[in-house]
């Protein structure tokens, strides 16, 4: 249900669904992460990584839809907006995995710990 209004917005057949609004898509992630830190993040445990799950799940719909984005688009592809797209994709995947390796390290550093209760 969260997600709903980012699949309407940036459908691939709307206006905002199109290749060379890839940034846009981003920045929208951004600012729903940046409103989740800000209302929910108290809510939740930290073990349950709330803010990773809701971004594998943008993840997996923004891949869904450039996938047929770019379907939709073959052999009529601008190179200059293709590129962007990649370069804008490449910050967000590096922004997204430096936010979430602290995340990752301190799920294993729990694990770890139980571990050693355990034995």
């Amino acid at each position: 249900w969260q997600f709903a209004p980012y699949k309407h917005a940036f459908q691939p057949y709307g206006e905002a669904g199109s290749l060379d609004k890839t940034e846009l898509r981003y920045t929208w992630h951004r600012q729903f992460l940046k409103q989740y830190d800000e209302l929910y993040t108290t809510l939740f445990p930290p073990s349950w990584k709330v803010a990773l799950v809701i971004t594998r799940e943008y993840c997996t719909i923004t891949r869904h839809h450039l996938d047929e984005i770019l379907d939709q688009s073959r052999g009529a592809l601008d190179v200059a907006v293709l590129t962007h797209a990649l370069q804008k994709t490449i910050e967000f995947e590096k922004e997204m995995a430096a936010r979430f390796e602290a995340t990752a390290m301190e799920g294993e550093g729990e694990e770890g710990e139980e571990g050693e209760d355990k034995a």
